[in-house]
């Protein structure tokens, strides 16, 4: 096993690289969570039921103004709200919030 002092100075940089990395990718994956979870609140309060009072494969017309979107119907919402549900519990737990704190820092989490 090595230790740190004993890297050379070309691997300490590939190390650094790596986890400055690392840390910018978990910051935004920890704010991307916070979005998803807030955007789950807000369905599940307001828009939940309207959605799953439409018919199956009623077209719910996009008004995001995106780029290459497309219409999607009341199936497609419940099939991507519970994937991101299922992300949701299996990532953005306390305890998962705390690591990504500790490795990106707290301010940049959400």
């Amino acid at each position: 096993m090595a230790t740190w002092a004993s890297l050379t100075a070309e691997q300490k940089d590939i190390v650094l690289e790596n986890d400055r990395q690392l840390r910018a990718a978990v910051g935004a994956y920890a704010r991307a969570l916070e979005n998803i979870d807030s955007v789950k609140a807000h369905y599940d309060a307001s828009a939940s039921a309207l959605v799953a009072s439409l018919d199956a494969g009623e077209v719910i017309p996009h008004g995001s103004g995106l780029a290459g979107v497309v219409s999607s119907t009341e199936t497609f919402y419940a099939t991507v709200l519970s994937s991101l549900a299922t992300t949701l519990a299996n990532d953005n737990a306390a305890g998962d919030r705390q690591n990504y704190a500790k490795l990106a820092g707290p301010s940049n989490i959400g």
